[in-house]
């Protein structure tokens, strides 16, 4: 990320603010996604719909980062890449939970 970003600014500053959004934007998306996860049910259960849709778009969102065509399509791409990826953190640990039995719940976390 950081050299996609050279190519649109030398400016450290704009880089960190840019890098910046994924923890700052985790902190609000995967509560809430922990929230809706608990409350939306479909056929597929309450957390597999989240993963069916958010981890194509976290894959779309990865591929299009390089081919950005500027600064604010690229800062676009970083803020619906961590929303998603953020979506998928805060119900995929939930879904482990309801699946997995307890003692082997390190292991699978491992393995993720």
């Amino acid at each position: 990320m950081p050299l996609t970003l050279l190519f649109f600014t030398q400016d450290t500053v704009h880089i960190g603010f840019i890098l910046a959004i994924n923890p700052a934007f985790g902190v609000i998306a995967q509560p809430l996604a922990g929230l809706w996860s608990d409350r939306v049910w479909t056929r597929f259960g309450r957390r597999a719909v989240f993963l069916i849709v958010c981890a194509p778009l976290t894959a779309l969102s990865i591929i299009a980062i390089p081919f950005a065509p500027s600064l604010l399509v690229l800062i676009m791409l970083v803020v619906s890449l961590q929303f998603f990826q953020d979506m998928l953190n805060g119900s995929d640990q939930p879904l482990l939970a309801d699946i997995i039995p307890p003692e082997q719940r390190t292991l699978v976390m491992g393995i993720v």
